[in-house]
């Protein structure tokens, strides 16, 4: 924790508590329903605790994932732990929308709608024509254009990107249909061309 404070800023020396929280994760702690399993610092030795766990958590428990933390709040300790529950379904599909991922077209549904790569493309050209001026002309006001421009199509792609997943969904949704995505799994041996 400590390391991790003097990497956001390094002349800033934190002061922190006696008690403060302890991060945990699968590598030096073992969680169960009625036990869990910690290493200590002091002799490197792990320490068994027996748990109290409530209905609530019980049903939430199965799928715990990345860390948890040890804090101590009004003279009781307590494991803070996540875990994702896969959602229910919302609805039960009635078809298939299918989805066919392309490079002249981005995606094509199996209703013949197709999001095409056209406005992705202009873009990308043009942020390749303004890189190489700017990086031809060589001077400090270029580069610091250049460092501007440096996640500007990256982000434009993205948001495009986001939009059309937004726009199958809904139409998903709306049709009360699943999405299939080509299975692209061995592509390379089965293509000749």
């Amino acid at each position: 924790m400590e390391v991790e404070a003097y990497k956001r800023d390094i002349k800033i020396k934190p002061l922190f508590r006696e008690l403060g929280a302890i991060q945990y994760d699968e590598r030096n702690s073992s969680i169960g329903l009625d036990k869990i399993s910690l290493t200590t610092s002091r002799d490197k030795k792990r320490l068994v605790l027996k748990t109290s766990v409530g209905d609530y958590q019980k049903d939430r428990f199965g799928n715990i994932s990345g860390q948890c933390d040890l804090i101590r709040k009004n003279g009781i300790y307590y494991l803070v732990v996540t875990s994702n529950k896969p959602d229910k379904p919302q609805y039960k599909p009635q078809g298939v929308l299918g989805i066919d991922l392309g490079v002249e077209n981005i995606a094509v549904d199996s209703d013949k709608q197709i999001f095409d790569s056209k406005k992705i493309e202009h873009i990308r050209r043009k942020y390749s024509r303004l890189r190489a001026d700017l990086q031809h002309i060589g001077t400090r006001s270029a580069k610091r254009k250049l460092k501007k421009l440096s996640g500007k199509e990256r982000r434009f792609k993205k948001d495009v990107n986001h939009c059309m997943t937004n726009q199958i969904i809904s139409k998903a949704k709306g049709t009360l249909r699943t999405i299939a995505i080509e299975n692209l799994k061995g592509i390379r041996s089965r293509v000749t061309v």
